[in-house]
């Protein structure tokens, strides 16, 4: 049984900058288990289909449904408790994945696996992160604690990205893999060093357990309204079909798959400031409506991108799709920066009082839910047009653009979406406070 410190015995500063150095890769490690270096994986080594990833994709973010039953559970456990088991768990995923052969790998293996990692990193980790970053800090220094935490976490994913893209050629083999996941492993054992001398956080409140707690913020919470909707919509920033797209559908090789990510990852980091600032001066709604009309504009560049397998290296085409992925990339991230900027100013001002926990993972259930059915029916989508052949893109203006069915209905289907974020966007009242009233919301794991 661990005792709880009282205040006094806590060292806030300490554990501040305990948080920090155990973050240095966790932004890496869901796009390792479960995001694009995932996808890249199981297209390049273990050779799945597109239906085959899009199951993957779909399917192991479910098991953080598993969490809500055990809220209460969680929410008594020591904090850097439940975060050191969860880094503990992950390194165990990441050594069965580098001992494995690749050949047993099949998707009824992988898919565990995956979804183990899910638990560890959302039963877990982030289900105690805020809470965590909120009884380390004072109200006054914690924003520019998390703005800290995230500066730290970005640049150390920027450099681990750029390590990739030096690293793997065409195709990424299964050594290249391997040496990407004893990376991984050194900054897990890192967050080990790190949490392992923490205390429980001070001046816990346990409020009572009720089978009813969940119904409650259904009914009452603002957050189950028109903020709930814009998280649905922003979600599709992180839609996976677009990876398994440009992977399957474009033949892209992953050195330029590497490229997109580490553009991306820097235009969001590039941009956080500009965001924050536009934020702070004319509040979350204009910046929801700016990142949202911009979007607009930014996936029509897809018509730019060419089938890599239908063109040569080192052509004009193939720098032309280079520089169409690098921009989309870029812009990609600097507005998934603008969405996640106001998306925290904008929950943080419908948090209430004696909600927040329940409210937030609730919100991460339903967005979890809709983008895993988004992500069945794009994968069903694409298996079912590739078996119909039009999916192979067709050059356009002697190969300036280039276009299939799925592109069409893909940037059709976002745009949609996008219009309707933007609709909400502009409905949000200006007499809703503008300004973040309580912590921050979203985790960097």
């Amino acid at each position: 049984m661990i005792a709880t410190p009282t205040s006094q015995e806590f060292d806030m500063a300490d554990a501040q900058t305990r948080i920090v150095r155990a973050s240095y890769l966790g932004m890496i490690l869901k796009d390792m288990m479960v995001g694009g270096m995932m996808i890249m994986f199981a297209t390049h080594v273990l050779g799945y289909t597109s239906g085959q990833t899009s199951i993957l994709t779909a399917l192991a973010p479910l098991i953080l449904l598993a969490r809500y039953p055990f809220l209460d559970v969680v929410n008594r456990l020591p904090r850097f408790n439940v975060m050191f088991w969860g880094r503990m768990i992950q390194i165990v995923l990441i050594l069965l994945l580098i001992v494995i052969p690749p050949e047993m790998l099949t998707l009824w293996v992988l898919l565990p696996i995956a979804s183990a990692f899910v638990i560890s990193n959302e039963f877990l980790l982030n289900a105690v992160f805020i809470p965590a970053v909120s009884e380390v800090t004072n109200p006054d220094e914690r924003g520019a604690f998390l703005g800290r935490l995230r500066s730290t976490t970005q640049t150390f994913g920027l450099i681990y990205n750029l390590g990739i893209l030096f690293v793997v050629g065409d195709i990424l083999e299964h050594g290249e893999h391997r040496v990407l996941l004893l990376i991984a492993l050194a900054g897990l054992a890192n967050a080990l060093f790190w949490l392992a001398p923490l205390k429980d956080t001070p001046e816990r409140e346990f409020p009572a357990r009720s089978g009813r707690t969940i119904m409650n913020v259904l009914r009452t919470s603002p957050l189950m309204r028109r903020p709930l909707a814009v998280s649905l919509i922003k979600s599709l920033w992180e839609w996976p079909i677009l990876i398994i797209y440009l992977l399957n559908g474009l033949n892209m090789p992953a050195y330029i798959m590497s490229l997109f990510i580490v553009l991306r990852s820097f235009g969001a980091i590039s941009a956080v400031r500009f965001w924050g600032r536009q934020a702070d001066r004319k509040g979350f709604r204009t910046t929801f409506i700016y990142s949202f009309g911009w979007a607009l504009a930014l996936y029509p560049i897809l018509f730019f991108i060419p089938d890599f397998a239908q063109i040569a290296d080192n052509s004009v085409a193939f720098y032309g799709g280079v520089i169409a992925v690098s921009v989309f990339a870029f812009f990609m991230g600097v507005l998934t920066a603008g969405q996640n900027v106001a998306n925290t100013l904008y929950f943080t001002a419908h948090l209430k009082e004696g909600q927040g926990f329940y409210a937030l993972n609730l919100l991460t259930a339903l967005t979890t839910v809709f983008l895993s059915a988004l992500t069945a029916l794009g994968g069903l989508a694409l298996v079912k047009l590739e078996g119909a052949g039009l999916v192979t893109a067709q050059p356009l203006l002697g190969g300036l653009l280039w276009s299939d069915t799925f592109r069409i209905l893909l940037i059709a289907f976002l745009s949609i979406l996008l219009l309707i974020g933007l609709y909400l966007s502009a409905q949000i009242s200006l007499k809703t406070p503008q300004s973040p009233v309580s912590p921050a919301v979203g985790g960097t794991n």
